[in-house]
């Protein structure tokens, strides 16, 4: 179950966000790749995948950990309008985005945790980390396809993924393709109505 960008990018077509994609092996951290590539506005929209992260974080300095191969680990570059740049914004952006994929790929009533969780019921599913440079970096780490045994003790009763949530494994190419859709879809809207 590898993620393969031309499988991810069909059906794009004229989309904004994940117009352009990577997808790397191993990483220390997918936002800190998508934070480099802010030298250029001509990134705009690029999302970057990795199978592993070495030094995957979230809030407050936190870790945050997956199997290789297990989950989506994502950042998204976007050089948001002034009206959109509230980092507040962004972290609704990328947590509503996943919140619609885990309640369509699950059936789950997902919901958000402010500022930055996506969990079904008590157990988080996703994270969400923004961070703010030449661009702005929407990091997503989303567990798909983890089981209970893939979290470390002290977060398997507070962790589940699409597979424990659903109880079959999922297609992480599908799930990432469905995910770039919905953070277009709410991206535009907002650079259409405004945040």
């Amino acid at each position: 179950d590898r993620l393969c960008p031309d499988q991810i990018e069909w059906e794009l077509g004229t989309a904004r966000i994940g117009r352009r994609i990577a997808v790397w092996n191993r990483v220390a951290s997918t936002n800190d790749i998508a934070g480099r590539a802010a030298s250029s506005r001509a990134n705009d929209g690029l999302s970057v995948f990795a199978e592993e992260q070495t030094a995957g974080r979230g809030r407050r300095g936190r870790r945050w950990t997956a199997p290789a191969q297990s989950s989506l680990l994502v950042s998204i570059l976007i050089f948001p309008t002034e009206a959109l740049s509230d980092p507040g914004w962004l972290t609704a952006l990328g947590a509503v985005a996943v919140a619609d994929v885990v309640a369509e790929m699950t059936g789950s009533d997902a919901r958000i945790k402010w500022p930055n969780d996506v969990r079904v019921d008590t157990r988080k599913v996703a994270g969400i980390l923004v961070e703010r440079g030449a661009g702005a970096v929407v990091g997503i780490g989303l567990n798909v396809n983890s089981t209970e045994a893939d979290f470390p003790p002290e977060l398997a009763e507070t962790s589940t993924s699409l597979r424990r949530l659903a109880g079959r494994s999922f297609d992480r190419s599908e799930v990432a393709r469905l995910l770039l859709r919905r953070l277009d879809a709410w991206y535009d809207l907002g650079l259409r109505e405004g945040p």
